[in-house]
């Protein structure tokens, strides 16, 4: 009797295991909709913790879900356009969709982060860590990692410092840098 109860145990522990794997890959399907969705979660999500943002972008669009959908519309032009040089990830538990990144190779095998985006119920789980470090996985040939967030989401500046990015001057044309922070990872 005592065989079969650890022996349940041990199963459960298993399908417990599996359920929580999360895999990471390039997007597959025909479109980026469901991506779309996670982007759209958790930049809602943490743009409604940062009322500073939410005026700034409510002097441009009328709506926040209006100035994501517009953020959104170059991923799906890139993505059709199947830029050698862009990739698109997502991360998946089972079949859901909880993570998605996009990125760009830049000269020198740098690498440009454009989009890092976990559905907030599966934040603080290492799904942004796992799709970040997946792209030494995806670009081998990768020295660093390029990217730019506002410099009023305290918290994406936070997880990158805790990956360990630092504070770089990196920035693009029309960027105001009081508004933006260009963060970088070199690796070792």
């Amino acid at each position: 009797m005592r065989y079969k109860k650890y022996n349940i145990v041990f199963v459960c522990v298993i399908f417990c295991a599996q359920a929580t794997e999360v895999s990471i890959d390039r997007v597959t399907s025909k479109n980026l909709a469901a991506e779309e969705a996670v982007f759209n979660k958790a930049f809602t999500a943490s743009y409604n913790q940062l009322p500073v943002l939410l005026e700034q972008i409510s002097k441009k669009y009328p709506t926040l879900d209006a100035f994501l959908h517009v953020t959104f519309e170059d991923e799906n032009v890139d993505f059709y356009a199947c830029k050698p040089t862009t990739y698109f990830l997502n991360a998946k538990i089972g079949d859901d969709i909880v993570g998605y990144m996009s990125f760009d190779i830049m000269a020198n095998d740098s690498v440009y982060i454009r989009i890092l985006a976990i559905d907030p119920a599966y934040t603080k789980k290492g799904i942004g860590r796992k799709l970040v470090f997946s792209i030494f996985k995806f670009h081998q040939t990768t020295t660093n990692i390029l990217l730019i967030t506002r410099r009023a989401n305290t918290s994406a500046i936070e997880f990158y410092q805790h990956l360990g990015f630092k504070i770089t001057g990196f920035t693009h044309e029309g960027y105001d840098p009081a508004v933006y922070v260009g963060m970088e990872f070199v690796k070792e």
